[in-house]
């Protein structure tokens, strides 16, 4: 492993580090001081809170940490390139899939008003 792939790899750590463990002492308070009180277990990164994660997240932006991922691995900067490629092609392909989906809906709208004109 080079020296650049053992320090991002470090960094991805450190940074999944701060971000699940930023409240923990908030989560100790709150369990320490609950008056009888619900105190919610279990994980704090369950799988819907990933789910809304992405849902919010546009999904073309999926394809930058997958290029970078493939860069770490493959000791190369060309899929993090690629991956930054894709994040628009991806997203002119999603849009107009939305687009098509947009004209198909208003078409089955159009047709749905046309048989309820006819059947009356």
């Amino acid at each position: 492993m080079t020296a650049v792939a053992m320090y991002a790899a470090v960094c991805a750590g450190a940074a999944v580090c701060l971000t699940v463990g930023r409240d923990e002492g908030l989560r100790r308070a709150r369990l320490l001081l609950a008056s009888g009180d619900l105190v919610r277990e279990g994980p704090r990164w369950a799988p819907a809170h990933w789910r809304r994660l992405v849902d919010r997240m546009r999904r073309e932006w999926l394809c930058l940490p997958a290029g970078a991922l493939l860069a770490v691995l493959g000791e190369s900067v060309l899929p993090l390139l690629a991956g930054a490629v894709a994040v628009a092609l991806t997203g002119r392909r999603l849009r107009a899939s939305e687009r098509r989906r947009a004209e198909a809906d208003r078409a089955a709208a159009v047709v749905a008003l046309c048989g309820g004109i006819v059947g009356s």
